[in-house]
């Protein structure tokens, strides 16, 4: 199916080539937006285990749990730095089921949501395992978002980007459980107060400083150590 993008249609890769078409989106991705907006750093957000729960909550209802602090995310879109998309190896109906939840929860609108459609075998020349499942994909940045220098992935896999891994940032998985989580919240005062001072940087000069940033602390309440007498 086609890809949903907010005022937009991106070509789908097809049985012309994916080669073509991923040529065709490198050129849409780098040339998408005014001057105003190609200056802002896209944020590609996962879907399972990084926005939402990495399951179905509730397997007979078909709900995924939304991770705390969602909302964190509007202070992204209002800081005039970023520009947001969903990115999921998740089939199309799997994310249009749960979109209106995120979106809503977050206070935001994300510019583009790509699927399973839009990634490539992980198997091949893609080489990430010798034996991968539907599940395991490659999702090609460049071929969608243009200029990597200008891209950042924030994801709770690292096996999906080949070639690609410096504009990962790495976040812990949330299953559904946690209720103190606060991942998103570290993420988005991470970033704003890296890009406030270096929106022109590289982003993939500062991804491992702000993953440090989100993950240098634990998200759960812990007792502290017993002490032998």
């Amino acid at each position: 199916g086609e890809p949903v993008v907010a005022g937009a249609t991106l070509m789908t890769p097809t049985a012309l080539g994916a080669l073509v078409a991923l040529a065709v989106l490198l050129a849409l991705g780098a040339t998408g937006g005014g001057d105003a907006e190609r200056g802002k750093i896209w944020l590609v957000f996962d879907l399972n285990g990084t926005l939402t729960s990495t399951s179905k909550a509730n397997k007979q209802s078909g709900h995924f749990k939304i991770r705390p602090n969602l909302s964190a995310l509007k202070r992204l879109q209002d800081s005039g730095l970023f520009r947001l998309a969903l990115w999921s190896s998740a089939k199309r109906y799997t994310i249009e089921g749960v979109l209106p939840d995120v979106e809503s929860l977050a206070g935001v609108q994300f510019e583009r949501i790509l699927h399973r459609d839009h990634t490539l075998p992980a198997g091949g020349d893609n080489g990430l395992q010798e034996n991968p499942t539907e599940f395991d994909t490659v999702k090609p940045l460049q071929a969608y978002f243009g200029d990597l220098s200008r891209v950042i992935i924030i994801d709770d896999t690292r096996k999906s980007y080949l070639g690609e891994e410096p504009n990962l940032v790495h976040v812990p998985t949330w299953d559904g459980h946690d209720q103190d989580d606060n991942v998103l919240v570290r993420l988005t005062d991470a970033l704003i107060h890296t890009f406030t001072n270096n929106r022109r940087e590289d982003v993939r000069r500062l991804t491992t400083g702000l993953e440090l940033r989100v993950c240098s602390r634990t998200t759960v309440n812990r007792p502290p150590p017993m002490v032998a007498l």
